[in-house]
């Protein structure tokens, strides 16, 4: 391989690693916040619905 094609895959095997890295911090911080929002919404129905009453909103 001459050093040009070394060069152009080292920037894309960085790029890839990276991309993946991002990918992964997206999916871990949109887990996250979809369980916090879920819990807090499931607290919220106990309070709400102490007359014993189902409310369909």
């Amino acid at each position: 391989m001459s050093r040009s094609s070394t060069s152009l895959v080292r920037n894309f095997t960085i790029a890839y690693v990276t991309s993946l890295v991002l990918i992964a911090g997206l999916i871990i911080g949109s887990t996250t916040m979809l369980a916090i929002t879920t819990s807090e919404q499931i607290g919220d129905a106990e309070i709400i619905n102490i007359s014993g009453k189902q409310r369909m909103y």
